[in-house]
């Protein structure tokens, strides 16, 4: 299946991604897109590098719950290697899902 069909049937699948409220995580960064969407106890986390080389991003603090879970990536890459470095390839993107304690 590819990228944009899996995008889709996240949609589907999460209500979050499309009711939950957004809030950006790096509103500076000038190749990053990153931002969480909260719907009651479930957070969707999207990272995205637009530019063509690799980018160097700090998610150690948002991704360092153990309850995170990858959903979706659009490279085939050692997705742990790549967080351990905190870089995004270039053009990556990923999803992930999370429970959080509603404020």
């Amino acid at each position: 299946m590819n990228y944009y069909k899996q995008l889709i049937a996240l949609r589907k699948q999460h209500l979050v991604a499309v009711y939950g409220k957004y809030e950006p995580l790096l509103p500076d960064h000038s190749s990053i897109l990153a931002f969480t969407r909260t719907l009651g106890n479930k957070q969707l986390i999207v990272v995205m590098n637009f530019a063509a080389t690799s980018v160097h991003v700090e998610v150690r603090k948002v991704l360092a719950d153990p309850s995170i879970q990858l959903l979706l990536s659009n490279v085939d890459s050692n997705t742990h290697e790549t967080l351990a470095e905190e870089r995004l390839l270039p053009y990556e993107s990923r999803v992930y899902l999370r429970e959080v304690i509603p404020c």
